[in-house]
């Protein structure tokens, strides 16, 4: 019989450093391998982004060449999971599998089917928290109930203690044994420029973060999301930096409002985690329940020029086309796309959530659910439904200028001064001096605003 090993379970922690799982599975002491599958019961969905796919193998190359630095070697095996665990336990002597918790309602019911079938097998599963700061059994009531409005948990998260970074230092490694293994190349390489875009945001751009987040046109927003996504940033090495400049002594009141607004963005996130395991149901159905009433037009025609940026609405033109070029929509483009489409165009929320499925490479289910409902009306702790966002006054504020708008809409480059903003009331002269006319090169608001505002007010007020 070979020697026992330990086996540690790559999911979305595609790191070798502040790696809370790894190292666990180190400190047991007997040789550790290393493995990560390529799940086939995801990688198979028709609806998955090709290109967030091409970024994750991307980052999984990078973390397979790391691991070979310190004189390891990343397994990388094809199949779904319960099949590759089940050729491994027979053909190899594993002690103990060691993993990161996840928290999407997928992911849990495969995890409970992994576990089941090493059990069978004598081999001991270890899961740790890893993806976020806080999970689903720190924070609760005091009558053991999750918190589902956001103020009062954040209270409590504050005073939470987040585990230090820790350093994985070298150890004894093992080989699997697998006629399952996987040779790849991503169809589409993503250069991982992390270690950049840290450095970046910590020494730029953090001190004025709440001040500057909502312009998008000045790309101040951290960035972080796709590398948080698939775990190449450690959550806790981004909540102690943040803490460092904090208590900074050099560091201005003003300063210190910018970095607290950061972290508190990160307390949304450990919410909304903890929010999809109490209550996975929140996937397919509104938080609010009664809201699951609601009779949307769903207009597929209206829908179509949303996904394709051809509203007539510059800001939400300008958001939709970020999305679609570059897999990645500025936050407050999020939030004013994700309005206009539920409360201006009558539209299912779900529809949107799934196109941001489709299309994010920094997709993740909790918050995506999470923005959508919030936007909608329709989530815990949201936006009341009688909040709707105008879209051309929110691009007069975060826009003023039209930069972000003429840089995603080109059919606008040459519209001067306010009308960038409601280019539609350009005289037939503008149009034709800027050579944008409308109707012909960029579209008429496919809806009246105002209209659509208090239709959509009446709409939720009938439930």
């Amino acid at each position: 019989m070979s020697e026992k090993i330990n086996v540690f379970w790559f999911r979305r922690d595609l790191r070798v450093t502040d790696n809370m799982g790894l190292q666990a599975c180190i400190q047991a002491g007997l040789p550790c391998a290393l493995l990560l599958i390529l799940d086939q019961d995801i990688l198979s969905q028709p609806s998955l982004s090709k290109r967030r796919v091409s970024f994750f193998l991307s980052a999984v190359k990078r973390l397979s060449e790391k691991i070979k630095r310190i004189g390891a070697e990343l397994h990388i095996l094809k199949g779904t999971p319960i099949e590759v665990f089940t050729e491994l336990r027979q053909k190899n002597n594993i002690n103990a599998v060691y993993f990161n918790e996840d928290y999407e309602p997928y992911a849990v019911k495969r995890d409970q089917q992994v576990e089941a079938c090493l059990n069978e097998g004598n081999v001991s599963v270890h899961r740790y928290k890893d993806v976020v700061l806080t999970d689903y059994r720190d924070i609760l009531k005091k009558d053991g109930s999750p918190y589902q409005v956001f103020t009062p948990y954040y209270k409590k998260w504050q005073f939470m203690p987040k585990e230090r970074s820790i350093h994985i230092g070298s150890f004894k490694t093992a080989s699997l044994i697998s006629d399952q293994t996987e040779n790849f190349e991503p169809s589409e390489s993503f250069a991982i420029e992390s270690d950049d875009v840290m450095t970046t945001f910590f020494k730029r751009k953090i001190g004025q973060y709440s001040d500057q987040r909502d312009y998008p046109a000045m790309d101040q927003t951290s960035h972080f999301s796709k590398y948080l996504r698939f775990g190449i940033f450690s959550i806790r090495e981004i909540y102690h930096k943040a803490e460092l400049v904090l208590n900074e002594e050099n560091s201005t009141e003003n300063e210190r409002q910018n970095v607290s607004g950061f972290i508190r963005q990160l307390a949304w996130r450990d919410f909304y985690f903890q929010l999809l395991h109490h209550h996975p149901e929140v996937v397919d159905h509104a938080f609010k329940k009664k809201y699951d009433g609601i009779k949307w037009e769903n207009n597929r025609d209206h829908f179509s020029k949303w996904c394709e940026g051809k509203t007539g609405f510059p800001f939400v033109d300008a958001g939709m086309r970020q999305l679609n070029t570059e897999g990645w929509m500025h936050n407050r483009l999020r939030m004013i796309t994700a309005s206009f489409l539920v409360k201006d165009l009558l539209i299912d929320w779900r529809w949107g959530a799934e196109y941001f499925q489709e299309k994010l490479l920094d997709h993740d289910l909790a918050l995506n659910n999470g923005g959508w409902q919030w936007c909608a009306s329709t989530g815990t702790d949201a936006q009341p439904y009688f909040r709707i966002f105008n879209p051309f006054s929110q691009s007069e504020k975060f826009d003023p200028e039209g930069h972000f708008i003429r840089k995603y809409v080109p059919e606008l480059r040459n519209v001067q001064g306010k009308h960038i903003h409601r280019p539609f009331r350009m005289s037939d002269k503008e149009q034709h001096h800027c050579g944008c006319v409308i109707g012909k090169d960029y579209p008429h608001p496919i809806v009246d605003h105002a209209k659509r505002r208090e239709r959509a007010i009446v709409m939720y007020r009938m439930l």
